[in-house]
């Protein structure tokens, strides 16, 4: 097998794997309404080897399907599939919170708390809003570091929040950038 045809096949099967994934994530109810047809009279085929009309002349009953909660471009009623947000667009709102700090900072290498609990910040609602992202994507994401980097910023404010004490973390941080210069901008 040459190098070309083993890509194709790699591609190949991993649409099988996100076709598989949509279709377990897409939270299908199906309603199945059938309809008795034996008081009808069958349909015969037009021609003997018609292969279409073969499955109407052996069916007896016909169903019809409908599908809540999943999207069907081709027929009206559907739901729009939600937009997933990128890690940027995520970042950008975060940072509304913290005035002075941009996302080349936060991409950066700077490792003073001005920046640093805000990067937190930006990590935990990532990896919150966007579970489908793995800690090395982020952290790849996030000017390279290691994912245990990641791991420990979202560990940090995750027991802020449970501890109830993230608002006063951010309270303090507002502070603290007030009355300290700011590193590099």
């Amino acid at each position: 097998m040459n190098m070309h045809s083993t890509e194709l096949m790699r591609q190949h099967q991993a649409h099988k794997e996100r076709q598989a994934r949509i279709a377990a994530a897409a939270n299908v109810n199906k309603v199945i309404q059938v309809t008795d047809l034996r008081d009808q009279e069958p349909v015969e085929p037009e021609q003997e080897h018609d292969p279409m009309a073969i499955g109407v002349f052996s069916t007896s009953a016909s169903i019809e399907t409908e599908w809540n909660h999943y999207r069907t471009p081709y027929f009206g009623n559907s739901e729009e599939a939600k937009r997933v947000r990128t890690m940027n667009e995520i970042a950008l709102q975060v940072l509304k919170d913290f005035p002075g700090v941009d996302l080349e900072q936060i991409k950066g290498r700077g490792h003073t708390k001005y920046i640093s609990f805000p990067r937190h910040v930006v990590i935990y609602r990532i990896k919150n809003e966007r579970p489908d992202l793995s800690f090395p994507q982020i952290s790849k994401w996030c000017g390279k570091r290691d994912h245990t980097t990641s791991m420990h910023s979202y560990n940090v404010i995750e027991k802020l929040v449970m501890e109830g004490e993230f608002e006063l973390a951010k309270a303090v941080w507002r502070l603290e950038s007030d009355s300290k210069p700011r590193g590099r901008k």
